[in-house]
Protein backbone atom coordinates (compact mmCIF):
# COMPACT_ATOMS: atom_id res chain seq x y z
CA UNK A 1 0.00 0.00 0.00
CA UNK A 2 1.63 3.18 -1.15
CA UNK A 3 1.30 6.11 1.49
CA UNK A 4 0.34 9.81 0.07
CA UNK A 5 2.21 12.73 0.83
CA UNK A 6 2.27 16.23 0.64
CA UNK A 7 4.69 18.30 0.50
CA UNK A 8 5.25 21.60 3.19
CA UNK A 9 3.91 24.13 1.18
CA UNK A 10 0.60 21.95 0.05
CA UNK A 11 0.08 21.63 3.96
CA UNK A 12 0.17 25.34 4.44
CA UNK A 13 -1.99 25.99 1.96
CA UNK A 14 -4.62 23.34 3.13
CA UNK A 15 -4.13 24.44 6.58
CA UNK A 16 -4.72 28.09 5.81
CA UNK A 17 -7.96 27.12 3.57
CA UNK A 18 -9.18 25.15 7.06
CA UNK A 19 -8.46 27.84 9.24
CA UNK A 20 -10.22 30.20 6.65
CA UNK A 21 -13.46 28.16 7.07
CA UNK A 22 -13.42 27.88 10.71
CA UNK A 23 -13.36 31.94 10.73
CA UNK A 24 -16.33 31.99 8.29
CA UNK A 25 -18.08 29.19 9.70
CA UNK A 26 -17.42 30.92 13.50
CA UNK A 27 -16.78 34.47 12.91
CA UNK A 28 -13.71 36.56 13.57
CA UNK A 29 -14.04 36.34 17.57
CA UNK A 30 -15.49 35.13 20.53
CA UNK A 31 -18.17 37.80 20.19
CA UNK A 32 -19.73 36.86 16.53
CA UNK A 33 -22.69 35.85 18.68
CA UNK A 34 -24.92 35.11 15.14
CA UNK A 35 -22.20 32.32 14.03
CA UNK A 36 -22.40 30.38 17.04
CA UNK A 37 -26.82 30.38 17.17
CA UNK A 38 -26.18 28.95 13.26
CA UNK A 39 -23.67 26.28 14.38
CA UNK A 40 -26.36 23.41 15.90
CA UNK A 41 -27.90 24.07 12.91
CA UNK A 42 -25.43 23.82 10.78
CA UNK A 43 -24.38 20.10 12.43
CA UNK A 44 -27.97 18.86 12.58
CA UNK A 45 -27.43 16.23 9.54
CA UNK A 46 -28.65 12.76 9.59
CA UNK A 47 -26.68 9.97 9.29
CA UNK A 48 -28.82 9.18 6.10
CA UNK A 49 -28.25 12.58 4.67
CA UNK A 50 -24.58 12.01 4.92
CA UNK A 51 -24.46 8.37 3.05
CA UNK A 52 -26.56 9.59 0.37
CA UNK A 53 -24.07 12.71 -0.28
CA UNK A 54 -20.93 10.80 0.01
CA UNK A 55 -21.67 7.56 -1.34
CA UNK A 56 -24.93 8.43 -3.67
CA UNK A 57 -26.40 5.10 -2.71
CA UNK A 58 -29.34 4.25 -1.07
CA UNK A 59 -28.65 2.99 2.25
CA UNK A 60 -29.41 -1.07 2.74
CA UNK A 61 -30.48 -2.25 5.74
CA UNK A 62 -28.34 -5.20 7.01
CA UNK A 63 -30.08 -8.23 8.10
CA UNK A 64 -28.10 -9.35 10.87
CA UNK A 65 -29.14 -5.73 12.54
CA UNK A 66 -32.17 -6.27 11.74
CA UNK A 67 -32.11 -8.88 13.84
CA UNK A 68 -30.58 -7.12 16.57
CA UNK A 69 -33.35 -5.04 16.33
CA UNK A 70 -35.93 -6.82 16.99
CA UNK A 71 -34.34 -8.77 20.02
CA UNK A 72 -34.08 -5.25 21.58
CA UNK A 73 -37.34 -4.67 21.00
CA UNK A 74 -38.57 -8.10 22.47
CA UNK A 75 -36.64 -7.17 25.33
CA UNK A 76 -38.12 -3.97 25.86
CA UNK A 77 -41.40 -5.89 26.02
CA UNK A 78 -40.50 -7.82 29.01
CA UNK A 79 -39.12 -5.19 30.61
CA UNK A 80 -42.10 -2.88 30.24
CA UNK A 81 -44.40 -6.23 31.35
CA UNK A 82 -42.13 -6.18 34.38
CA UNK A 83 -42.53 -2.88 35.60
CA UNK A 84 -46.32 -3.13 35.36
CA UNK A 85 -46.44 -5.90 37.74
CA UNK A 86 -44.81 -3.66 39.95
CA UNK A 87 -47.48 -2.09 41.98
CA UNK A 88 -46.40 1.40 42.66
CA UNK A 89 -49.83 3.17 43.18
CA UNK A 90 -51.81 5.48 40.69
CA UNK A 91 -49.71 5.77 37.29
CA UNK A 92 -51.37 8.80 35.98
CA UNK A 93 -49.68 10.62 38.83
CA UNK A 94 -46.05 10.94 39.86
CA UNK A 95 -45.21 9.34 43.20
CA UNK A 96 -43.45 11.93 45.59
CA UNK A 97 -39.91 11.01 46.42
CA UNK A 98 -39.51 11.73 50.09
CA UNK A 99 -37.78 14.50 51.95
CA UNK A 100 -35.49 14.27 54.85
CA UNK A 101 -35.81 17.28 56.18
CA UNK A 102 -33.27 16.67 59.07
CA UNK A 103 -30.99 15.67 56.48
CA UNK A 104 -31.07 18.83 54.90
CA UNK A 105 -31.19 21.06 58.06
CA UNK A 106 -28.26 19.14 58.90
CA UNK A 107 -26.50 20.18 55.49
CA UNK A 108 -27.35 24.22 55.84
CA UNK A 109 -26.84 23.90 59.43
CA UNK A 110 -22.67 22.36 58.31
CA UNK A 111 -21.92 25.24 55.54
CA UNK A 112 -24.02 28.13 57.19
CA UNK A 113 -23.39 29.99 60.06
CA UNK A 114 -23.32 28.56 63.86
CA UNK A 115 -26.63 29.78 64.78
CA UNK A 116 -27.96 27.39 61.98
CA UNK A 117 -25.70 24.59 63.15
CA UNK A 118 -27.25 25.15 66.97
CA UNK A 119 -31.04 24.76 65.32
CA UNK A 120 -30.38 21.40 64.34
CA UNK A 121 -31.80 17.96 66.39
CA UNK A 122 -30.94 14.59 66.03
CA UNK A 123 -33.20 11.86 65.33
CA UNK A 124 -31.55 9.66 67.77
CA UNK A 125 -32.99 10.47 71.85
CA UNK A 126 -29.47 10.20 73.25
CA UNK A 127 -27.78 12.92 69.90
CA UNK A 128 -30.99 14.82 71.01
CA UNK A 129 -30.24 14.66 74.84
CA UNK A 130 -26.63 15.04 74.27
CA UNK A 131 -27.56 18.40 71.90
CA UNK A 132 -29.35 19.65 74.75
CA UNK A 133 -26.44 19.36 77.38
CA UNK A 134 -24.42 21.37 74.98
CA UNK A 135 -26.82 24.45 74.56
CA UNK A 136 -27.31 24.88 78.00
CA UNK A 137 -23.59 24.48 79.00
CA UNK A 138 -22.71 27.34 76.25
CA UNK A 139 -25.80 29.35 77.61
CA UNK A 140 -25.07 28.52 81.09
CA UNK A 141 -24.96 31.20 83.95
CA UNK A 142 -24.57 31.39 87.91
CA UNK A 143 -28.45 32.45 88.29
CA UNK A 144 -29.95 30.54 85.54
CA UNK A 145 -31.73 27.66 87.91
CA UNK A 146 -29.80 24.84 86.52
CA UNK A 147 -26.74 26.05 89.03
CA UNK A 148 -29.15 25.41 91.94
CA UNK A 149 -27.33 27.68 93.95
CA UNK A 150 -29.36 29.74 96.54
CA UNK A 151 -29.15 33.32 96.78
CA UNK A 152 -27.42 33.49 99.59
CA UNK A 153 -24.56 31.63 98.39
CA UNK A 154 -24.68 33.37 95.11
CA UNK A 155 -24.44 36.76 96.45
CA UNK A 156 -21.07 35.91 98.56
CA UNK A 157 -19.97 34.32 95.18
CA UNK A 158 -19.82 37.67 93.73
CA UNK A 159 -19.15 39.52 96.44
CA UNK A 160 -16.36 37.25 98.55
CA UNK A 161 -15.35 38.83 102.14
CA UNK A 162 -12.08 40.03 102.24
CA UNK A 163 -10.80 39.90 105.34
CA UNK A 164 -8.61 36.87 106.90
CA UNK A 165 -10.79 33.53 108.80
CA UNK A 166 -9.87 33.62 112.52
CA UNK A 167 -11.67 31.37 115.03
CA UNK A 168 -10.60 31.87 118.55
CA UNK A 169 -13.07 29.65 120.23
CA UNK A 170 -11.60 26.44 121.09
CA UNK A 171 -14.64 24.15 121.17
CA UNK A 172 -16.15 25.65 118.09
CA UNK A 173 -11.89 24.70 116.28
CA UNK A 174 -12.61 21.33 118.23
CA UNK A 175 -15.97 20.87 116.27
CA UNK A 176 -14.79 21.84 113.14
CA UNK A 177 -11.83 19.49 113.26
CA UNK A 178 -13.97 16.48 114.36
CA UNK A 179 -16.57 17.46 111.41
CA UNK A 180 -13.86 17.24 108.93
CA UNK A 181 -12.56 14.37 110.11
CA UNK A 182 -15.76 12.88 109.85
CA UNK A 183 -16.21 14.07 106.30
CA UNK A 184 -16.99 10.56 105.06
CA UNK A 185 -19.11 9.02 107.76
CA UNK A 186 -22.38 9.45 107.96
CA UNK A 187 -24.42 12.29 110.62
CA UNK A 188 -25.03 9.44 113.15
CA UNK A 189 -21.03 9.07 113.35
CA UNK A 190 -20.96 12.82 114.29
CA UNK A 191 -23.75 12.78 116.68
CA UNK A 192 -22.05 9.23 118.60
CA UNK A 193 -18.70 11.63 118.60
CA UNK A 194 -20.48 14.80 120.12
CA UNK A 195 -22.09 12.23 123.06
CA UNK A 196 -18.83 10.67 123.93
CA UNK A 197 -17.40 14.02 124.47
CA UNK A 198 -20.33 14.95 126.49
CA UNK A 199 -20.06 11.69 128.52
CA UNK A 200 -16.16 12.11 129.41
CA UNK A 201 -15.15 16.01 129.49
CA UNK A 202 -18.94 17.33 130.36
CA UNK A 203 -20.02 20.49 129.86
CA UNK A 204 -16.35 21.54 130.25
CA UNK A 205 -16.37 21.01 126.11
CA UNK A 206 -19.55 22.06 124.55
CA UNK A 207 -19.69 20.82 121.03
CA UNK A 208 -22.02 22.27 118.29
CA UNK A 209 -24.56 19.61 116.88
CA UNK A 210 -23.80 18.41 113.56
CA UNK A 211 -26.37 21.02 111.64
CA UNK A 212 -24.34 24.11 113.67
CA UNK A 213 -21.01 23.09 112.53
CA UNK A 214 -22.35 21.98 108.80
CA UNK A 215 -23.49 25.72 108.34
CA UNK A 216 -21.11 27.43 109.82
CA UNK A 217 -18.36 25.23 108.13
CA UNK A 218 -20.60 26.54 104.78
CA UNK A 219 -20.81 30.15 106.30
CA UNK A 220 -16.74 30.48 107.16
CA UNK A 221 -15.53 29.28 103.29
CA UNK A 222 -18.54 29.83 101.19
CA UNK A 223 -18.75 26.09 100.43
CA UNK A 224 -21.88 24.58 100.34
CA UNK A 225 -22.89 20.96 98.21
CA UNK A 226 -25.14 20.93 95.67
CA UNK A 227 -27.29 17.96 96.28
CA UNK A 228 -28.78 16.32 92.43
CA UNK A 229 -31.07 13.15 92.28
CA UNK A 230 -29.68 10.56 90.43
CA UNK A 231 -31.06 6.55 88.97
CA UNK A 232 -30.43 4.24 91.96
CA UNK A 233 -28.42 2.26 89.24
CA UNK A 234 -26.59 5.05 88.71
CA UNK A 235 -27.34 5.28 85.67
CA UNK A 236 -27.95 9.02 84.82
CA UNK A 237 -28.50 12.43 87.10
CA UNK A 238 -31.53 14.18 86.75
CA UNK A 239 -30.12 17.21 85.81
CA UNK A 240 -30.50 19.46 82.55
CA UNK A 241 -33.33 17.88 80.12
CA UNK A 242 -33.04 15.27 82.34
CA UNK A 243 -34.31 17.32 85.67
CA UNK A 244 -38.03 17.07 85.16
CA UNK A 245 -38.18 13.41 84.51
CA UNK A 246 -39.86 10.78 87.02
CA UNK A 247 -38.02 7.78 85.62
CA UNK A 248 -34.59 6.80 84.28
CA UNK A 249 -34.61 6.95 80.70
CA UNK A 250 -31.97 4.01 80.76
CA UNK A 251 -33.08 1.33 82.72
CA UNK A 252 -36.72 2.63 83.70
CA UNK A 253 -36.08 2.34 87.38
CA UNK A 254 -38.47 5.44 89.30
CA UNK A 255 -36.75 8.25 90.56
CA UNK A 256 -38.86 8.38 93.81
CA UNK A 257 -38.99 5.94 96.33
CA UNK A 258 -42.93 5.54 97.77
CA UNK A 259 -41.30 4.61 101.23
CA UNK A 260 -40.12 7.48 101.76
CA UNK A 261 -42.58 10.41 99.52
CA UNK A 262 -45.20 11.08 101.18
CA UNK A 263 -48.08 13.32 99.07
CA UNK A 264 -46.57 16.33 97.26
CA UNK A 265 -42.66 15.95 99.49
CA UNK A 266 -40.79 13.34 96.93
CA UNK A 267 -38.01 11.74 98.19
CA UNK A 268 -35.34 10.40 95.34
CA UNK A 269 -34.14 6.97 95.76
CA UNK A 270 -30.48 8.30 95.71
CA UNK A 271 -28.62 11.45 95.41
CA UNK A 272 -25.12 12.93 94.82
CA UNK A 273 -23.60 15.97 95.98
CA UNK A 274 -21.46 18.53 93.87
CA UNK A 275 -18.93 21.49 95.49
CA UNK A 276 -18.63 24.17 93.01
CA UNK A 277 -15.01 25.34 92.01
CA UNK A 278 -15.12 29.08 92.88
CA UNK A 279 -16.39 29.17 96.73
CA UNK A 280 -13.49 26.83 97.46
CA UNK A 281 -10.74 28.66 95.37
CA UNK A 282 -12.18 31.93 97.25
CA UNK A 283 -11.75 30.50 100.70
CA UNK A 284 -8.32 29.77 99.74
CA UNK A 285 -7.42 33.57 99.70
CA UNK A 286 -8.76 33.57 103.77
CA UNK A 287 -6.28 31.93 104.89
CA UNK A 288 -2.81 33.68 105.26
CA UNK A 289 -0.69 30.24 104.62
CA UNK A 290 -3.00 29.56 101.85
CA UNK A 291 -3.10 32.71 100.09
CA UNK A 292 1.02 33.00 99.88
CA UNK A 293 0.17 29.22 97.90
CA UNK A 294 -1.85 30.75 95.80
CA UNK A 295 1.22 32.45 94.74
CA UNK A 296 3.22 30.04 93.48
CA UNK A 297 2.29 29.23 89.95
CA UNK A 298 3.28 33.21 89.13
CA UNK A 299 6.71 33.43 90.79
CA UNK A 300 7.13 29.88 89.51
CA UNK A 301 6.33 30.82 86.15
CA UNK A 302 8.37 34.16 86.04
CA UNK A 303 11.51 32.23 87.39
CA UNK A 304 11.08 30.11 83.92
CA UNK A 305 10.15 32.54 81.40
CA UNK A 306 13.86 34.14 82.87
CA UNK A 307 15.38 30.97 82.43
CA UNK A 308 14.55 30.74 78.43
CA UNK A 309 15.52 34.97 77.85
CA UNK A 310 18.80 34.39 79.52
CA UNK A 311 19.65 31.64 78.11
CA UNK A 312 18.10 31.98 74.43
CA UNK A 313 17.01 28.55 75.08
CA UNK A 314 13.45 27.21 72.85
CA UNK A 315 12.55 24.51 75.57
CA UNK A 316 13.56 24.13 79.59
CA UNK A 317 16.34 21.66 79.62
CA UNK A 318 14.92 20.09 82.81
CA UNK A 319 10.98 19.59 83.38
CA UNK A 320 9.90 19.12 87.26
CA UNK A 321 6.76 21.18 87.06
CA UNK A 322 3.52 20.92 84.82
CA UNK A 323 4.48 24.60 84.65
CA UNK A 324 7.42 23.82 82.29
CA UNK A 325 5.81 22.52 79.02
CA UNK A 326 5.66 24.27 76.24
CA UNK A 327 1.83 24.62 75.92
CA UNK A 328 0.99 26.22 79.46
CA UNK A 329 4.36 29.08 78.45
CA UNK A 330 3.46 29.48 74.89
CA UNK A 331 -0.10 30.42 76.89
CA UNK A 332 1.07 32.54 78.96
CA UNK A 333 3.33 34.46 76.32
CA UNK A 334 0.44 34.86 74.47
CA UNK A 335 -1.87 36.41 77.27
CA UNK A 336 -3.93 33.97 77.81
CA UNK A 337 -3.18 33.02 81.31
CA UNK A 338 -2.35 36.80 83.65
CA UNK A 339 -0.69 36.79 87.00
CA UNK A 340 -4.00 37.15 88.77
CA UNK A 341 -5.64 34.16 86.91
CA UNK A 342 -5.92 30.50 88.66
CA UNK A 343 -4.97 27.48 86.67
CA UNK A 344 -6.80 23.97 87.69
CA UNK A 345 -5.47 20.95 85.93
CA UNK A 346 -8.15 18.29 85.13
CA UNK A 347 -6.65 14.45 85.51
CA UNK A 348 -9.19 11.98 83.79
CA UNK A 349 -8.83 8.21 84.13
CA UNK A 350 -10.42 7.03 80.42
CA UNK A 351 -13.97 7.09 79.80
CA UNK A 352 -16.21 4.08 79.23
CA UNK A 353 -19.21 3.68 76.84
CA UNK A 354 -21.81 3.25 78.84
CA UNK A 355 -23.56 0.74 77.05
CA UNK A 356 -20.62 -1.36 77.11
CA UNK A 357 -18.87 -0.17 80.43
CA UNK A 358 -17.79 -2.50 82.75
CA UNK A 359 -18.37 -0.75 86.21
CA UNK A 360 -19.30 2.58 87.83
CA UNK A 361 -16.11 4.08 87.77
Amino acid sequence: MAASAMSPSEGNQEAIASSSRDADLFGDGPDDASAYRELPSLLDVSDDEDDEEEDGEEFEEDEDCKDCEDREEDHDDEVSQHDSDIDIGDNDEDVPVPVDEGAEEWDEGRVGTEEEHEEYVGSIDDIKYADQFIKLLKAATLDDGHSRLDDDVLERLLNPPNTTLDIDDPDTRFSIRVYLLLAEASEDCYASMQRAVADRFGSSVSMLSYYEVWKLVGDLTGVFPIVYDMCERSCMAYSGPYAELDRCPYCDHPRWDPKKSRGATHVPYKVFSTFPIGPQLQALWRSLESAQAMQYRRIRTEQLLSELEIGQLPHLEEFDDLLCGNAYLRAVNEGHIEDDDVVLMLSADGAQLYKNKTSDF
